[in-house]
């Protein structure tokens, strides 16, 4: 059995203004460091085999902040980026709703992208008998998790947890968007 609980980063600035990222290397902003501070100490107690992370700047810093403490190093792969946007990266989406395709060129097809998730659950399932901690992105979260089950989720919270179960034969969901960190601070 394999358990990937998967994060999304904590906010950045460009989450709160409605910009889209993409593979742009926007940090954490003072929220996404409380955010990943408190879901650091809600998960004190869970032992973890081995942490992964997107390489990109908000993940990594999430990913730091989650492994602080813990004898574990963080292993950095591409194959949990968000989705490159292309010229649509920077821009605050409801700019880019307007805009004729043929404007933001660039961006990721959705089969790369799936793709390289593939790659990487595929992957994942050698970690048998191990707890995985994954930071990744909201976009890259809904597109593993319908990949992965065939759930279609329409949104991620900033530091929420998704927990994905591999029994050996196939994947089940075994929490969703679970955010109970972000409720007090306890």
């Amino acid at each position: 059995m394999v358990e990937l609980w998967l994060v999304r980063h904590g906010e950045t600035d460009w989450n709160r203004a409605g910009r889209i990222q993409g593979w742009q290397d926007v940090p954490l902003n003072s929220t996404g460091v409380d955010q990943a501070t408190r879901l650091a100490e809600a998960l004190h107690s869970v032992t973890f085999h081995r942490i992964v992370s997107s390489d990109l700047l908000r993940a990594r810093q999430t990913a730091e902040i989650l492994a602080a403490g813990r004898a574990l190093p963080i292993e950095y792969t591409s194959d949990l980026r968000e989705r490159c946007f292309g010229l649509a990266e920077g821009r605050l989406r409801h700019e880019v709703e307007r805009l004729p395709h043929t404007h933001l060129g660039g961006a990721e097809s959705e089969e790369a992208m799936s793709r390289r998730l593939t790659r990487f659950l595929d992957g994942s399932r050698a970690w048998r008998d191990e707890r995985v901690l994954c930071v990744t992105h909201g976009g890259a979260l809904r597109r593993l998790i319908r990949l992965a089950t065939g759930v279609a989720v329409d949104w991620i919270d900033n530091t929420s947890v998704t927990r994905l179960i591999h029994d050996g034969s196939s994947w089940r969901l075994g929490g969703l968007n679970e955010t109970p960190h972000l409720a007090s601070r306890a």
